[in-house]
């Protein structure tokens, strides 16, 4: 049985073309980048070029530079310690974000005061409420592109440029990992300073990821590196840069018009889904509005049934889905996410999210609505119907 994947959030399939590259570059590319000889040479002007790639997509050639890292979380926590503070300087962010946003925040309480915001009521980030949090002391603010547990859809550019106007000192970090590949961001304005990326969400390999940077605060020497070793990337992080993957990374990249199709595919899945399941199970909710998710993922909230028993029976139908974000899946009893997010308490034990991709496909979402609808009426007992 071929398994039905829709949990591509947590991870996608790493792309043919990708994977192609990957192995080639494996067996072929066996120098280091950073070596003055030949060999070494012709990598790292390969890793230029993917660099590029990166900044093309993001209209960012001019202004950024790419810093290679293992992992988005890597370069969320590459902010966090690399920015030069105070004492009294705070940082703003939002406890439903990752984990990677949130923890360090919190535990860095030697560095700066960590001041989380409210969303809206309907899950977006409200620039009002940020804005009670910032003073002259604010050094840094985080914000989400695509919230990775109800894909909410936040204007990020727009956001940046309204806090810069009302503190233009303030450093603007945006998480992309959900949207880099799949939806447009736009970087050419100039008022996001830093954004963490992941290649494993958009159909390349894991183990690779970037920050990008603005060239002035490399310029400046406002940002302080977590590795010493080797000067590489700029001084930023000291490592052997991982060749075969970022080659590979650079290889996942779709054409535009290949992006907007994708959307526009997914887009149609995902109300397809909305449509079935609120016609054939009006008990259901979907917490988040359509128009402002990204269409890659879709909550549900099932009233009465915990997903860890529902997610236990799809899986025995060869169906993959999650209860949450995979980083955050051990969370036990109320989840904050959940209440930051504005789910009542008494449904965090019901959240169902699936993800999808390009690759994702009509018959794949009508298999799931036959074997939900199976599920959920078998299990409708536990609910008292």
């Amino acid at each position: 049985m071929t398994p039905i994947y829709f949990d591509h959030a947590a991870s996608t399939p790493l792309k043919e073309n990708a994977l192609r590259v990957l192995c080639n570059a494996t067996k072929k590319a066996y120098a280091n980048p950073s070596s003055t000889h030949l060999l070494g040479a012709e990598l790292a002007e390969k890793i230029e070029s993917c660099r590029q790639v990166i900044l093309k997509a993001l209209k960012a050639e001019d202004d950024y530079r790419v810093v290679f890292t293992s992992s988005a979380t890597e370069a969320n926590n590459m902010v966090y310690h690399g920015l030069e503070t105070s004492a009294q300087n705070h940082v703003v962010y939002c406890e439903a974000d990752h984990p990677s946003i949130t923890e360090p925040a919190k535990q860095m309480s030697s560095k700066w005061s960590a001041l989380p915001h409210r969303l809206a009521a309907d899950g977006t980030v409200s620039l009002q409420l940020i804005s009670e949090k910032l003073s002259q002391h604010t050094r840094l603010v985080v914000l989400t592109h695509v919230n990775n547990h109800s894909g909410i859809h936040n204007p990020v550019d727009a956001h940046a440029r309204d806090v810069k106007t009302l503190f233009p000192t303030v450093h603007i970090h945006v998480d992309a990992s959900q949207s880099f590949g799949k939806l447009p961001l736009d970087l050419s304005h100039g008022n996001i300073d830093s954004v963490a990326l992941s290649a494993h969400k958009m159909g390349g390999p894991k183990g690779i990821s970037a920050l990008i940077l603005k060239k002035t605060t490399i310029e400046k020497s406002q940002f302080k590196p977590i590795f010493l070793g080797g000067g590489h990337e700029y001084g930023l992080r000291a490592s052997t840069l991982a060749f075969p993957l970022i080659l590979s990374w650079a290889a996942a990249f779709a054409d535009p018009h290949e992006v907007s199709a994708s959307i526009e595919k997914v887009s149609e899945l995902n109300k397809f889904l909305r449509t079935f399941i609120s016609t054939n199970h009006p008990d259901i909710l979907f917490p988040f509005n359509f128009e402002k998710t990204s269409p890659y993922i879709l909550t549900l909230i099932i009233p009465g049934i915990s997903t860890d028993i529902l997610m236990r029976h799809l899986s025995e139908e060869g169906i993959c889905v999650s209860s949450s974000s995979a980083c955050s899946s051990r969370i036990q009893g109320t989840n904050t996410v959940f209440t930051a997010l504005g789910l009542e308490e008494r449904f965090h034990k019901n959240v169902l999210r699936l993800s999808f991709a390009e690759t994702s496909s009509t018959e794949e979402v009508s298999l799931f609505c036959k074997s939900f609808s199976k599920i959920n009426r078998a299990l409708s007992h536990l609910r008292g119907t």
